[in-house]
This record gives structure tokens, sequence and C-alpha cells, in this order.
């Protein structure tokens, strides 16, 4: 390796970073040691945060990659590439930052082409770092040719090098988590067209999303790559993720109506009864909802907020109808699970093993198309069971798979469910999304009886510095949130409840809580 005491960095910020590289380029350096690599993110960067002394880092790390140890190159590049992602107060920091690794552009293509099959957390490594600079002659056509470079990595490199992206290629909305994966048959194309033309964005608005965008994928070549590098390190073999579509989960729904929604909602307003059956107005507070059976939305003027890719995405036919299918490179990267471990059936398995209600329905919040809807409903009846959502467009999927099963279109901060009336409450996938999921869990507490469970499947935040990295840019794109586990189960502990389990492979977190009996301040 290069005797880091030849050639001096240009502007003298180096300071104790210069003895951990010291370190890391010391002569039978070959394997990867964390430790070694933490502290000198630490020195330099921090939650995104760049400063001078990166600069010279990023120089001197750029320089190190033809001589170093295979088990360090990917670690290299992927703190190179997260320096690009840096900001700074001073933006001139910034621009110092980007400018010394982009210097390296040429070494790096060098580097990826001699790359052999058994370099794989390096070729990922540097997929992501190329992604952030205009691609140079013929990179583009290099990749797709590779047999080393998938599909969806290529047009990935290819959406992101070039933004802005071509739009005749890289259309707006339909390029998360791959341009690959968007290949939409003609009846798609004129549900696009339509969606398109109800959006009626500002050029703004649409630079911001294609921005986010942006973020979103860097977030997962960069997650995908970490993920890699981190297996390779720990002696694992190389896996490919799972982004295939999940097997169809049988619909068990019946058409029959269920029953009426007079025992079910009340109004979110006043929290009065409501005879949905007869009139479509609350007679307390004249609160109007419309009413199609079993179908009820109360929020008939409303329209969730649209920031950030997830809520607009929910609110898009074409995602909704490819939930399932997207919804694994999601969890690839917010749970790491990368290799598809968890998969319908543990999940399923855990609904089955926790859902304890007492007397009561049981209500899906935030039940999307109603994917864990049905196995609740298969093991309690479809007559005891409601789901919840505030989506249109995931409602009317709901609807479609299920026509027979109740749903509410509600938000989850103000549930159309009397107090004290629900017998258990689920809320899988979806506690990240909310805007205030403390106010959300709140009303979760309110209208559970006492002894009725709360299970809930959300993610924790990340340990290792870059995959925290990778997992809060996603959040950003997305509007979500990942949770701290202790600062999660003391909330509920607050709230009214008894955490009786939780289980976390991975940064998952699947926890089932039970509702005490309310105090005197709750009646």
């Amino acid at each position: 390796m290069r005797d880091l005491d030849v050639g001096t960095p240009s502007t003298g910020h180096l300071d104790t970073a210069a003895e951990t590289l010291r370190a890391i380029a010391a002569p039978g350096r070959h394997d990867f040691h964390p430790e070694l690599f933490d502290r000198l993110l630490s020195e330099v960067w921090s939650e995104g945060t760049v400063s001078p002394a990166t600069v010279d880092v990023a120089v001197v790390m750029r320089d190190l990659l033809p001589t170093a140890a295979a088990a360090w190159r990917p670690w290299l590049v992927l703190a190179l590439g997260a320096f690009v992602e840096g900001s700074a107060p001073d933006p001139a920091v910034q621009d110092a930052v980007r400018s010394a690794v982009a210097a390296g552009y040429d070494g790096y293509r060098a580097l990826l082409s001699g790359l052999g099959p058994d370099d794989h957390a390096t070729r990922l490594a540097l997929l992501y770092l190329l992604a952030h600079f205009p691609p140079g002659d013929g990179l583009v056509d290099e990749l797709t040719s590779s047999p080393l470079v998938s599909a969806q990595d290529a047009t990935r490199v290819a959406r992101c090098a070039g933004d802005p992206p071509d739009e005749s290629r890289f259309p707006l909305g339909r390029c998360w988590p791959s341009p690959a994966l968007w290949v939409l048959e003609e009846h798609e194309r004129r549900v696009d067209r339509e969606w398109r033309a109800n959006l009626a964005l500002s050029e703004e608005e649409r630079d911001g999303i294609r921005e986010l965008e942006t973020t979103a994928i860097m977030a997962f070549l960069g997650a995908q790559a970490e993920n890699a590098a981190h297996r390779e390190s720990a002696g694992d073999p190389a896996v490919d993720p799972v982004v295939e579509p999940p097997q169809r989960v049988p619909d068990t729904s019946t058409a029959e109506t269920t029953g009426g929604h007079d025992t079910v909602f009340c109004c979110p307003r006043c929290r009065g009864p409501l005879d949905l059956a007869t009139r479509s107005e609350c007679p307390g507070c004249g609160g109007r909802y419309a009413v199609d059976d079993p179908v009820v939305d109360f929020l008939p003027d409303a329209e969730p907020r649209t920031a950030g890719l997830g809520l607009l995405f929910l609110q898009d036919p074409l995602h909704v109808a490819r939930y399932e299918f997207l919804r694994p490179n999601f969890v690839a990267l917010m749970a790491a699970n990368w290799t598809g471990g968890i998969d319908f059936e543990q999940e399923r398995d855990y609904l089955r093993d926790h859902v304890r209600p007492v007397d009561g329905p049981v209500f899906d919040v935030a039940c999307g198309s109603g994917r864990w809807t049905r196995p609740l409903a298969d093991r309690f009846g479809a007559h005891r069971v409601v789901g919840i959502d505030i989506s249109r467009a995931m409602v009317a999927r709901f609807h479609a798979a299920n026509p027979g099963m109740r749903i509410g279109r509600a938000s989850a901060t103000g549930l159309p469910v009397a107090t004290a009336s629900a017998g258990a409450v689920n809320c899988w996938n979806a506690l990240q999304l909310f805007e205030d999921p403390w106010a959300a869990l709140a009303e979760m507490a309110r209208v559970l009886r006492p002894g009725g469970s709360l299970t809930l499947l959300t993610f924790r935040t990340a340990a290792r510095p870059l995959q925290r990295h990778f997992q809060r840019r996603h959040e950003l794109a997305f509007t979500v949130s990942s949770f701290d586990q202790d600062a999660l189960t003391t909330g509920l502990t607050g709230l009214g409840f008894e955490v009786v389990d939780t289980w976390t492979p991975n940064n998952y977190l699947f926890l089932t809580a039970r509702r005490l009996p309310r105090t005197a301040s709750e009646t």
C-alpha cells in the first residue's frame, strides 16, 4: 500500500485522521477492521456532515484505491460516495469535497473494468459512486452490456448520472426502485397519462420530486453495496438482493356483505354514534360522509399531504397496483432484509401468534390493499375485521380485492372508532409513514378495550454508520421514520400499554403490546 508519509494532501487538514489512515495503509493490512473504518469516518464525517478535513481524507482515500487490499476497497469507495452527499455550513467545503472525489473518476472506471466475478461488493460500491457524476463516454453502454451488472443497477446508474434525466426515458414517478422495473403495458400507459394530468404539478414541484427520486435511488445503490460489503467482511456468501415480486396471496375474502357499520364506526369529529345504514350525516355535529357500503369515506373532501415519495406513490394507481411487487425493495433497505430472510409467511405467522383480541372488532389501521387484513379475517372472521386507510387508491384496491369486507377511509390520527370499543388493533408496515406517529399511537390506545392487543411492524434505526446514512437518505426521500426501540417501548408504556413481545431480526421491529386498564385521567 501507499506510504502516507510520501506526499502531503493539499490543504493540510488531516489532523487525527492521519493516524487512522496510516493504520489502514499499513503493510500487511489485508483484513477489514470495522473499528478502524468507523474511527476514520467519525473524524471527518458525521451523519452526513463534512468538513475541510474531509477534503484531504478524500484525496488520500481516492489515491489509495488502486493498491488497497480487496477487503478495504468497497468501504473506501462507499465513504467517498457518502462524502459527495455530505453537507457543510460553508458551501465551498461541499464543492471542494465533491471536486476532490470527482478527480478520481477515470480511476474508478478503470478499477470497475478490472474487477472479476468475485469482486461483488466493490462493484456495487463503484456503481453507487459513479452514479454521482455525469457519465463518461460509454459508461452506460458498458454497464448495460456487462454480464456482471444487473439491468436494474445499470438503469439506476443511468438515471442518477444523467440527472436531470431524460424525461422520455426516465418518466417522473417511474424510476424507483429501478427504471428497469417500470415497463408499462398499453392499459397502464393510459392510467399513467391520466394520473399525470390530474397531478397538475408545477415545474418546481416536478424538480422537487425528481430530486427525491434521485436521493431514493442513490440510497438504494449505496445500501445494497454496504450490505454486500458487510456480508463480505463477515465471510458470508454474496447474494443478489431479493426484489422479485412475492407469490400472490390467495384472496380468501367473501363477496358477501359482512354487516353494517352502525356498531363499528363513530363520527371522527365529535365521536358521536352514526347510523350509516340510513343516513350519511352525523346527527351530533352535522359531519357528512360518503357511504358506499361496505366502504365509508370519512374524508370525502380532504386529500392527504403529498410530501415525500411515499404518500405520493400511495395515491398513484400504478404504484398501488404494484405495491406488493415493489414492497421488498423498500423493506430491504429499511429493515436490511436484503436476502429475503423475513418473508410473508413469517410476518403472517407473527400476526397469527400475537393478535389477541378481546370483545369487539379487529381494526387493521393503514391496511393498504388488505394483504394483512385477509389473514386477520381468516383467523377471526371477515365479519369482525375492519380496514382503515387514508389513500383513496388503496381503499379502492382493498375493496376490489375484498368486496365484502368493511373499510373506512380515515386518518390514523383521527380514527372513526368509539373510545374503548376495539378488540384489537393491527398497524403493519405503516407507523413509519405517519406524519405524527405518536398521535396515531395515542388514537390506537384510545380505541382499544383493556386487554386488547396492539401489533406493530415497523423499523429500527440502523446501527452501522453508513447503513444508517443510507437509511436516513431513504427516509428523507419517502418522508418516513425509523424508531429507536427503547424510545418506542417507553412511549407505548406512557400511552397505557404493556409491551409483551418484541422481535428484531436485522432492522425490523415487530412489537406486541396489551392495553392496560384505563387510569382515572383517561376516563
